[in-house]
């Protein structure tokens, strides 16, 4: 393909080399407009390069952004005045100069008009994890973690458990560590430099894979995806799920969408495809939907996919529409921004307690709201179990802690958290 491409883009040059130079008038235009796509093609590519190189990769600093911004545009207007000059000798008839102003305010209206977008952009609030998971370190000072009535139940003198998982879930594993860990054994960097930490926090699609690798005893995280099982079955080895409570699915916009409610009819509409608009749904002046999809293997791209059904996901044609970890829709390419027309999904723990949720609003579905009490009487429609996973191997001192988290005092600290327990959840 990339010969093909190479060929035809030699022999488009080298026509227009050919029709420019003919004696005849019409040939002559022909190629002099056939080398003007070329300089453009040119000096696009160079302007984007310029971009990249620039900007960081087009996601630096907001600075190095706009500074890139005003040179790849320099290049490419620049590239057009060279063409002009190049082909018709010069600037001095009166049409040819008033051309080169055009170009130049159209130069100027295109920079400021991304200056204003990248302004635009910044004020924009998003849901982002930013400072959320230190208020939930064990023994840190002022952290909001549950706190157990009466001493735990259980101990453990040695060989602690490992524990990883969700952003989401964080706070429900890290009052668990608080309980049973003493505070010297979460963190020995100074007795014991050599000794991993016990409570980390690296996403689903990471837990998941060191799960598999053996690199951490149990994750605290929602149903795995197709591929984190197919990974697992790869590697030989087998998980176990084991239930621990249970959380609702939520769909959010941004507070000023005057949107009251939301049926799943109409998010398998909007995330096939097949509804595009705000006005399809009864809601005038918000123009077209932004729907934000999370990235391949997390939590809740996983849960999206269960509520599509059958109905196939539609692709992502723009990077802002993809995010990459839990913290409010964040991607490795862009922010989740909380426009006027856009639509995102979550946990309703995570929008409700680890965020800043001012800018957004939660969605009731099928006309239910998803509050603690609709997730355990099982009227909110889009309800799930989150897990403690596990090796098939896992060690004695493991499963003395799943037990324990399913047992009064473990369901204790879920409810306190904010979760839905066991035995109030779905089955």
């Amino acid at each position: 393909m990339g010969l093909i491409i190479g060929i035809f883009v030699v022999t488009f040059i080298l026509l227009g080399i050919v029709f420019a130079c003919s004696d005849n008038k019409k040939m002559r235009i022909i190629g002099k407009m056939m080398l003007t796509v070329i300089v453009f093609a040119v000096a696009g590519i160079i302007g984007l390069m310029l971009l990249f190189i620039v900007g960081g990769g087009g996601f630096g600093a907001r600075y190095n952004v706009v500074l890139a911004n005003l040179l790849a545009h320099a290049v490419v207007w620049l590239g057009i005045v060279a063409l002009l000059f190049l082909i018709y000798g010069g600037f001095k008839k009166k049409k040819l100069r008033l051309a080169l102003a055009v170009l130049f305010a159209v130069w100027c209206v295109t920079a400021l008009a991304f200056g204003a977008r990248v302004i635009y952009n910044d004020s924009l609030a998003t849901v982002s994890e930013g400072e959320s998971l230190s208020s939930y370190r064990p023994y840190s000072e002022n952290n909001v973690l549950a706190v157990l009535d009466d001493a735990p139940t259980i101990a453990f003198p040695d060989n602690y458990p490992s524990m990883d998982g969700a952003t989401a879930l964080y706070p429900v594993y890290a009052s668990f560590a608080q309980a049973l860990y003493p505070e010297e054994v979460l963190y020995p960097e100074e007795t014991q430099p050599d000794r991993g930490k016990l409570v980390t926090c690296s996403t689903t699609t990471e837990a998941y894979r060191r799960i598999v690798n053996g690199d951490v005893d149990v994750i605290f995280v929602a149903e795995a995806s197709e591929k984190q099982m197919e990974y697992a079955k790869e590697k030989g080895i087998e998980l176990i799920f084991t239930p621990i409570g249970s959380e609702a699915f939520v769909f959010f916009v941004n507070a000023s969408n005057p949107i009251e409610n939301i049926t799943v009819e109409q998010v398998r509409g909007i995330y096939s495809g097949k509804i595009k608009s705000w006005s399809e749904l009864g809601v005038s002046g918000m123009g077209r939907i932004r729907a934000f999809q999370r990235d391949e293997g997390s939590g809740s791209q996983t849960a999206i996919k269960r509520v599509m059904g059958d109905t196939p996901l539609m692709g992502v044609t723009e990077t802002e529409n993809v995010s990459a970890s839990m913290g409010g829709m964040v991607s490795s390419v862009a922010n989740y921004r909380n426009y006027r027309n856009a639509i995102g999904y979550s946990f309703r723990y995570y929008l409700t307690r680890m965020v800043d949720g001012s800018g957004i609003k939660i969605l009731p579905l099928e006309g239910v709201s998803a509050t603690e009490e609709n997730i355990a009487n099982g009227t909110y429609p889009i309800c799930g179990n989150f897990y403690a996973v596990t090796r098939s191997n896992a060690s004695k001192e493991t499963q003395e802690l799943v037990a324990w988290i399913c047992s009064e005092q473990g369901q204790e600290l879920i409810k306190k958290t904010g979760y839905t327990p066991l035995e109030a959840g779905p089955e």
